[in-house]
């Protein structure tokens, strides 16, 4: 529980980031499929 609390506030905080920022978003999300492949990225 103390897991899954800290990765839903590290997306809100990087969410808020994100929007104000896509360039980034773009890459960290490259990153993100680059180490799971087979997972879809949640629509933020």
């Amino acid at each position: 529980a103390v897991e899954l609390g800290e990765s839903l506030q590290k997306v809100q905080s990087y969410a808020r980031h994100a929007s104000a920022n896509p360039t980034i978003r773009y890459f960290h999300d490259r990153q993100l499929l680059e180490k799971n492949p087979t997972d879809s990225l949640p629509m933020i």
